[in-house]
C-alpha cells in the first residue's frame, strides 16, 4: 500500500462536546497522512457542532453530515455511504487511536491481500486509571478464514473486537451490502459477525487503539437499564435468528443458526430460573411458536427437571458447535 490508498475515518457524535479535544488529537497525531475524516452527527444538542465546524474550517480532509435516524449503527452506515476511501475505519467520539494504526493495518492487507479486514489489539481503560488488553480468543496471528471469525464471533460476545481496532475493504460494505444491524444492542457485533463469515480476517498483535470505559460510555448506559444477560439475549433475538433462520440449511448458515439458536434458549432459561424474569417465558414460548427455537422435548425436560447450571452445563456439552 502507498500513501495514495485514502483511508475514510467514521465518527458518530452524540452529544460528545466533552470527548472531542481528545478524539481531535488523535486524529492529528495520526502518522499515515492520507485520511478522511467524517464527523456523523445524530441528534447532538450541545456545542458538538460549533466545536466539530471549527476542525472542519482547519482541516480539508474534516467534514461533517447529519444522520436524523437515531442510533450508533444508522450513523455509521450514513458515513460509510458518503465515504469515499479505499478502506473505512471507525471511531468513537471518546476512544484514541495508536498514532500508527493505520501504517500498521496496511502494511497488513499488503501482506494479506485476501482479507476483508484487519484487526488490531485494544487496550481498555477506565476512568479510575486500570487497563487491560481485550481477549480476542483464539484468533490466530496472521490470516483467518471465513467463515471461523463470524462464527467464534457469534458464538463468543466477549471476544469480539472493537470498531476502532480494525480497517475494512470499502467494497466489503457495497459487494456484500453489510451494514451496522438497527438493533438497540450488539450492532457493532452484528457488522463483525457479517464480515467474518463472508471475509477472510487477517489479525496483528500490535495495539492499534485504546477504548475508554466510563459512565458516559454507551456499555455503561444500557447497563443501566437492562442486564448485560438481558443485552445477550436480545443480541441473539434480534439480530441473529431473524438472520440466520431463513438460510438454516445453507452452510455457513447453519453454523451461525445453532450457535444462535442454542445461546438465545440458554440465555432465556437463564433469565428466567436465575435473573427470576419469569415474563421470559412468554418470550420463549412465542419463539418457540414461530419456529425460531426449537421445542426439543428432551432439552425442555432438562431444563424443567434440573437446577438452571447442571442443566445448562448438559446441553452445552451435549450440543457443543465445531466449526
Amino acid at each position: 500500500m502507498t500513501t495514495n490508498t485514502l483511508i475514510s475515518i467514521i465518527i458518530p457524535v452524540l452529544n460528545g462536546a466533552q470527548f472531542l479535544d481528545r478524539c481531535y488529537s488523535t486524529l492529528t497525531n495520526q502518522e499515515y497522512p492520507n485520511l478522511e475524516v467524517i464527523f456523523v452527527d445524530n441528534g447532538s444538542i450541545d456545542n458538538s457542532l460549533d466545536v466539530i465546524n471549527n476542525y472542519c474550517s482547519m482541516h480539508n480532509n474534516y467534514r461533517l453530515i447529519t444522520c436524523k435516524e437515531k442510533g450508533p449503527g444508522s450513523a455509521r452506515n450514513r458515513g460509510i455511504e458518503d465515504a469515499k476511501g479505499d478502506f473505512i475505519s471507525f471511531l468513537d467520539v471518546d476512544d484514541e487511536l495508536a498514532p500508527d494504526k493505520f501504517i500498521l493495518l496496511l502494511d497488513a492487507f499488503s501482506k494479506y491481500p485476501n482479507a476483508g479486514m484487519v484487526v488490531g489489539n485494544t487496550i481498555k481503560e477506565y476512568a479510575d486509571g486500570r487497563k487491560y488488553k481485550l481477549d480476542l480468543g483464539p484468533m490466530k496471528v496472521g490470516i483467518n478464514k471465513a467463515p471461523f471469525p463470524g462464527l467464534l464471533w457469534l458464538q463468543h460476545l466477549m471476544v469480539n473486537p472493537t470498531t476502532c481496532s480494525y480497517l475494512v475493504k470499502s467494497d466489503v460494505f457495497k459487494e456484500e451490502h453489510i451494514e451496522f444491524s438497527k438493533i438497540p444492542y450488539g450492532e457493532d457485533i452484528a457488522l463483525n459477525v457479517c464480515i467474518g463469515l463472508k471475509y477472510d480476517v487477517a489479525f496483528i498483535e500490535n495495539t492499534v487503539c485504546i477504548y475508554h470505559r466510563h459512565m458516559q460510555s454507551n456499555i455503561s448506559i444500557s447497563n443501566t437499564k437492562i442486564s448485560p444477560l438481558e443485552r445477550y439475549y436480545r443480541f441473539y433475538e434480534g439480530f441473529a435468528l431473524k438472520k440466520f433462520y431463513p438460510n438454516k440449511n445453507i452452510y455457513p448458515s447453519s453454523i451461525a443458526y445453532k450457535i444462535s439458536e442454542g445461546n438465545a434458549y440458554r440465555f432465556l432459561q437463564k433469565l428466567i430460573k436465575v435473573e427470576r424474569k419469569k415474563y421470559y417465558i412468554n418470550t420463549l414460548n412465542d419463539l418457540k411458536k414461530k419456529s425460531l427455537l426449537s421445542n426439543s422435548i428432551s432439552r425442555n425436560l432438562l431444563y424443567y427437571i434440573l437446577p438452571y447450571y447442571i442443566a445448562d452445563f448438559i446441553s452445552e456439552k451435549l450440543n457443543k458447535v465445531s466449526y
